[in-house]
């Protein structure tokens, strides 16, 4: 039975979607989150960067790995220069980045850690504001 409700589950996850154990003694799959300004998100298509004013954002992500260790993805990075400052410039009207997303270093259920890289090869490391 458990083989059954692991299989299951599994199926599930891959297509992105949520699977309640069919018995109490099903052991509950282990679930990694990417932390998004107090929100615990899985396979998240944006990510919020800068929690206080939402001035870098990364979004259109689209997930080719997700394990409970590590995910990659790749989407594109918008940042607001705030020139001459941030209310009279949004985001939306600078271009973005193309950048793949690499989350690692869980802490609990969590990804502490996310590297863009766009594509000359430029990484930097973005940790999660909790």
């Amino acid at each position: 039975m458990r083989k059954l409700v692991y299989a299951a589950a599994t199926a599930a996850m891959m297509a992105g979607t949520a699977v309640l154990p069919a018995t109490a003694e099903a052991t509950p799959l282990a679930i990694t989150y990417a932390h998004d300004c107090g929100q615990e998100l899985l396979r998240p298509t944006r990510l919020v960067l800068t929690c206080a004013d939402a001035g870098s954002v990364v979004v259109g992500i689209t997930w080719s790995f997700w394990n409970t260790e590590a995910a990659v993805g790749h989407g594109t990075w918008i940042r607001n220069p705030c020139q001459p400052y941030c209310a009279v410039d949004p985001q939306s009207t600078w271009p973005g980045t193309s950048v793949r997303v690499a989350l690692s270093d869980k802490q609990g259920n969590e990804f502490e850690d996310m590297v863009l890289s766009d594509a000359s090869g430029h990484a930097i490391v973005w940790p999660f504001l909790t």
